[in-house]
């Protein structure tokens, strides 16, 4: 008989009971006093000699309690490319360089921020950090890993909230409930396709059933919990939280809030469903009653001409054929959304068929009744489509407390509710529409309420992470006692404070307080004496050096090649994968397509993000897990990444363009192309020795200038930020 060996299960043991007996209190009588949980109170800023920032105040004052000092302001040339890679992850171009090198009044640096802020490339670089968080993909996993039909809708509707800069409470609760609001448009529909994002196995066995509807539900709670509340809520699922003060009876009150979603399938097939506020929805129906008499009389004169090609031609017919004539043989009423679309796409070829039974003055007809169709359509268009899971009734299916997690074991039915240490009054849950439960949106108001403890701090410690590498909390969606403390609680609380009550949740005007700061311009030079007492940076005495993401790796070459493409929004991009890649995938080539190069050569947020096929590159470079939500991704170094960002396809067709630039704007000058190259590349001028030794390379190389581009594409300076 196979044993499991005993000593691993004996040290876990261990150090399970050594974490629970050195964390404070857990489980005792002040779990209601953890940090996270109080109010968010604006403490004074501290009063620093010549630091008017209140950023730079509190981080002063808590570098002087242990003999430390901020570091020196960077260099101007740096200051800039930080900007540039922070905000847009894009380098400065030759124009763009100039004016701020230029500009020498004292307003350059705010001035340069509020250019970068209102620039389109602000969206398309931070919308993939909050993709990341919800777990976005453009198809669904598992073993069929089919395409979320429209899903990309969310991601040009994330990029677009950001440009516009929409308030971030408005933002949070458009996408937990724009269905339900009572100024509901396209626009807030398309933003609760965030409930849709996750995995999705369309080929669930029924027994199976209850416990995959358990499953995904738990994933809703999970990515919400975690998303908005810096929350471990479905560590609750099966009993009480371990070490936060949530109950199993918050956990499956969150549940129940989530309960009435449903999702727009048939079968196997996934659907984007038509989207609309109640008045647009009457409208169509209208027209809709006006349409059903005229597709019923092109049925009818149709049937007759069909039921004989049919009849003669049967043994013909392949089977997709055979699906397509059994949706356009539906009267129309009895029609579903799968087959309407067969009828309107691939019944044309059905259709052309049978007309040569079709006497020439029934073809009249139908022509007349397809005008018809056609106008009215025309006048009134159809609701526009989007990728969402929804709710159609007022009545929400019970909401069982599971023994255990199991869905066999139903005890109690649960009401919504919140979680109860979050709160000292349970919300009032709105009153039920024809289409709604409005429990989501009765969630979305408390979320948002500036008497939540958690949502501002939650989203101006996810911001500070992504400038400064390492959030205030390092554990971006886990505030809870297993997560980790803030290294500058009251600079969290004041910039909460300041960000719903002051900037009025406003994420440019929280991205312009933070940049200002001398905290954000210090230098990341390294001093031995600071690095002695705080070696790893955890109180900010310099700027951590960081390394760029895949996105911004990728998006910065084919700016400096100068392939890039500025092509916003629209359907996911099909990349270069390798043949052996998808020789090894299940589909083999029906799972990837691959777009033409100048499509290619968009930014990378356009990508097609497929869960069972990730291009190597992005895969490589440490892209986010797409099954669970990535609060903070990965940061490895492994071979894998050197052989493709030197040997890669993408890598080395972005040298050969960069040079052919070089060639083009640097004529034939050698000396013109090295300065050319790091300019663009680099933000700077070459050094004599950096010049000297490029000018050899290019004379001694086979295929210099491409392999010189090559080189610094593949520098440190070039995918580390400064």
């Amino acid at each position: 008989m196979n044993r499991r060996p005993i000593f691993p299960r004996i040290a876990s043991l261990l150090v399970l009971v050594l974490v629970i007996a050195l964390s404070p209190t857990i489980g005792g009588a002040d779990e209601e006093t953890w940090w996270a949980y109080q109010p968010v109170q604006r403490p004074a800023v501290p009063e620093i000699e010549d630091l008017t920032h209140p950023i730079d105040a509190f981080i002063a004052a808590r570098l002087a309690r242990d003999g430390l000092a901020m570091s020196e302001t960077a260099s101007r040339r740096v200051l800039m490319r930080r900007a540039y890679l922070g905000l847009h992850g894009l380098p400065p171009d030759l124009e763009q360089q100039r004016q701020f090198l230029e500009d020498d009044s004292p307003r350059a640096w705010l001035k340069l921020l509020d250019e970068l802020l209102e620039s389109k490339h602000y969206g398309e670089r931070w919308a993939r950090y909050w993709l990341d968080i919800v777990r976005y993909a453009d198809s669904n996993g598992y073993e069929r890993d089919a395409k979320k039909p429209k899903v990309w809708k969310y991601r040009d509707y994330v990029i677009r909230a950001l440009n516009e800069d929409k308030p971030y409470d408005r933002f949070v609760i458009e996408q937990l409930a724009g269905d339900e609001l009572e100024d509901s448009s396209t626009e807030t529909f398309i933003a609760t396709g965030y409930w849709a994002l996750g995995a999705w196995n369309d080929e669930v066995d029924p027994l199976e059933r209850p416990q995959y509807r358990a499953d995904e539900l738990d994933d809703l709670v999970m990515t919400t919990s975690q998303t908005f509340l810096a929350s471990t809520l479905s560590c609750a699922r099966c009993h009480d939280h371990k070490f936060d003060p949530l109950t199993a009876d918050d956990y499956y009150s969150m549940v129940s809030i989530v309960d009435p979603l449903k999702r727009g399938n048939l079968g196997r097939t996934d659907l984007a469903i038509s989207v609309g506020n109640e008045k647009s929805r009457k409208v169509v129906e209208k027209r809709d009653e006006k349409l059903l008499p005229i597709q019923n009389e092109i049925y009818e004169t149709w049937k007759p001409y069909r039921k004989k090609y049919f009849e003669e031609h049967e043994s013909e017919f392949k089977h997709s054929l055979r699906q397509t004539i059994a949706a356009v043989d539906k009267p129309p009423k009895e029609r579903n959304q799968v087959d309407w679309r067969r009828a309107r796409v691939e019944g044309k070829q059905w259709d052309k068929m049978v007309s040569s039974l079709v006497p020439e003055d029934e073809l009249k007809k139908i022509e007349t009744l397809k005008a018809q169709a056609s106008e009215l359509r025309q006048k009134i268009p159809d609701l526009p489509k989007a990728y969402v899971l929804f709710e159609n009734s007022p009545n929400a299916p019970p909401t069982y407390f599971l023994k255990r997690g199991n869905p066999a074991a139903k005890e109690k039915t649960v009401q919504p509710a919140v979680p109860a240490v979050m709160t000292t009054t349970q919300p009032q849950f709105l009153p039920t529409t024809k289409n709604s439960t409005r429990r989501r949106l009765s969630f979305a108001r408390w979320i948002t309420s500036p008497d939540n403890p958690m949502t501002a701090r939650v989203i101006v410690n996810r911001v500070w992470q992504h400038h400064f590498g390492t959030g205030i909390v390092s554990t971006p969606s886990d505030f809870g006692r297993m997560g980790a403390r803030p290294t500058h609680p009251k600079l969290l609380d004041w910039l909460a404070s300041w960000f719903v009550h002051d900037a009025g949740w406003s994420l440019k005007k929280l991205h312009r307080m933070i940049l200002s700061s001398r905290t954000y311009q210090m230098s990341s030079k390294w001093t031995k004496s600071s690095a002695e007492k705080d070696p790893a940076n955890t109180l900010l005495w310099r700027f951590p050096y960081q390394r760029l993401d895949v996105e911004a790796t990728r998006d910065s070459m084919l700016a400096v090649s100068g392939a890039l493409n500025k092509e916003m929004g629209g359907h996911g991009v099909y990349f270069h994968i390798p043949a052996v890649v998808i020789e090894g995938h299940a589909t083999l080539h029906a799972a990837w397509k691959e777009d033409p190069e100048v499509a290619r050569n968009r930014r990378t947020i356009y990508g097609f993000v497929k869960r069972a096929l990730m291009v190597p590159m992005i895969e490589a470079l440490d892209f986010c897990d797409t099954i669970r939500s990535t609060a903070r991704r990965s940061v490895t170094t492994i071979p894998p990444q050197s052989l493709i960002l030197f040997n890669g396809e993408f890598v080395n067709r972005q040298a050969k363009t960069f040079a052919e630039r070089l060639r083009k704007e640097a004529d034939n000058d050698p000396e013109k192309q090295i300065k050319l190259a790091y300019r663009l590349a680099l933000a700077r001028a070459p050094t004599p020795s950096e010049t000297k030794a490029m000018h050899v390379f290019l004379t001694e190389e086979s295929e210099g200038l491409v392999q010189l581009c090559r080189a610094i594409l593949n520098l440190n300076e070039f995918v580390y930020v400064d």
